[in-house]
């Protein structure tokens, strides 16, 4: 599903907003609830919630600071059946964790307002003010976790696994439910469900010889899965994960990425996992980078990218050379600005591009049959012959061109690929593109596949 942080489709309904709601708004503060947990903008509270209890009921109040929203729970299901597509533009969706699931079913909320511009294509529904959310609880809570996403005219804030306590409820707190309606949801599908529908592919479409996943997450999920689950029984644990990433807790920065990927702390990568993880780190990535843009106006220049790197960095000043490299990569159509759109493409290249690179080395890392850390032609030729099914073991001319541009002389002299610089070999750089990582993958592809999947 295509849900979007902020487009240009957004950007125009939300300066909507703001135009309605005249400019001086733009510097009221928002006075919440103050037992309220909120989520800070450039040091300004955009939006805060509280969740209370009271006869067996939770009700979670929403506060939004003037001109930004949040969306419906069902954000996404309304926008499948006003456009009649599958996978709409749309923004994402509020996701209350209760009990530790993500489930629509069961809740009400406010009235959503209809933000839809049907002449962009873009349907979207959401809150401003004050909104609620309610639900019969099953047993105490304590706590609920929330994610959604806060828009303005010219930003938006992610709300990511926001720990929310559930307080007991003062007289006077509470909306009348009877105001409130329920949250559409498809059967037996949660909002989480709903988000994360993957495709089916089947036969040659695993191998994905056309690299439609580098610009597709739900397709690099389903291909990158498979790759992963070595032994076909449905399971990818956070430790493969780890130690197929390359990651260590002496770089916290490789670890950190890693946990949107198991986002129920169950210690394994479910099916769908590996996409959700994607968007919320891209999501985060994004975030970072457009937050320098000191000026709020959408555009960031090459001084504020710069500057901003070096304070968070504790650089006394801006290494010129590699923010301009930085920078221009960032910068797709070369106007000498960069806006969030390009940030989103160039992220959504980059992270999977990263993903496949590991994933690559792992599987062919496997041909080095007695594990000294270098894959000999012997070796490469027989874990290739053994993949294909086929009893010669000779590289082919394909194989033979791969292996020679990655080979090294081993300890004992001979020439042999070393599995530990391969991963920076294979790095993906902004003068490569899509073909060129589908080129280097061709003559190894059957690697990819497990042998209990062949």
């Amino acid at each position: 599903m295509r849900l979007n942080r902020l487009s240009a489709a957004s950007l125009t309904l939300a300066m909507s907003l703001s135009a309605a709601a005249g400019a001086s708004v733009s510097n009221d503060t928002l006075q919440a609830d103050a037992r309220a947990t909120t989520v800070d903008h450039r040091d300004e509270t955009v939006v805060a919630y509280t969740a209370l209890e009271k006869d067996g009921w939770i009700f979670v109040k929403v506060e939004h600071r003037p001109t930004w929203h949040t969306y419906a729970m069902d954000n996404l299901l309304r926008a499948q059946e006003r456009s009649g597509n599958e996978e709409p533009e749309a923004e994402l969706p509020t996701v209350i964790h209760l009990d530790g699931a993500a489930s629509s079913e069961g809740w009400l909320q406010s009235e959503p307002k209809d933000l839809s511009q049907p002449e962009l294509r873009w349907y979207t529904w959401g809150f401003e003010d004050t909104s609620w959310f309610a639900r019969r609880a099953e047993g105490d809570v304590e706590q609920l976790v929330i994610d959604a996403q806060a828009c303005t005219a010219d930003r938006c804030a992610m709300v990511e696994e926001l720990a929310v306590p559930v307080l007991p409820a003062e007289s006077g707190d509470l909306p009348d439910i009877e105001g409130l309606e329920p949250v559409r949801s498809a059967a037996g599908e949660s909002a989480a469900e709903e988000s994360a529908a993957l495709p089916v592919l089947e036969g040659e479409a695993l191998l994905d010889k056309e690299g439609k996943r580098f610009n597709d997450d739900d397709i690099f999920d389903v291909v990158t899965y498979r790759q992963l689950d070595g032994d076909c029984d449905g399971k990818v644990s956070m430790a493969e994960l780890v130690k197929v990433t390359r990651s260590s807790s002496e770089y916290p920065r490789s670890l950190n990425w890693l946990v949107n990927f198991d986002p129920d702390e169950d210690g394994f990568v479910a099916s769908g996992e590996l996409a959700e993880g994607l968007r919320k780190n891209r999501a985060r990535q994004i975030q970072r980078l457009m937050d320098v843009d000191a000026d709020g106006n959408g555009r960031v220049t090459m001084q504020e990218h710069a500057l901003s790197y070096a304070f968070r960095e504790g650089r006394e000043k801006v290494e010129e050379q590699g923010q301009k490299k930085w920078f221009n990569d960032l910068d797709l159509d070369d106007d000498g600005l960069v806006v969030e759109q390009e940030v989103t493409d160039y992220y959504r290249i980059l992270d999977t591009a990263r993903f496949w690179g590991y994933v690559l080395v792992h599987r062919v890392g496997m041909a080095d049959a007695d594990a000294n850390g270098w894959i000999t032609r012997k070796e490469l030729g027989a874990a290739l012959a053994e993949a294909e099914g086929r009893k010669r073991k000779k590289l082919t001319d394909e194989a033979e061109a791969w292996f020679d541009r990655f080979d090294g002389e081993a300890p004992d002299e001979s020439q042999a690929v070393p599995v530990n610089a391969l991963f920076g070999r294979l790095q993906y750089r902004q003068d490569k593109d899509i073909d060129w990582m589908l080129e280097l993958e061709a003559p190894v592809r059957s690697l990819l596949t497990p042998a209990c999947a062949r």
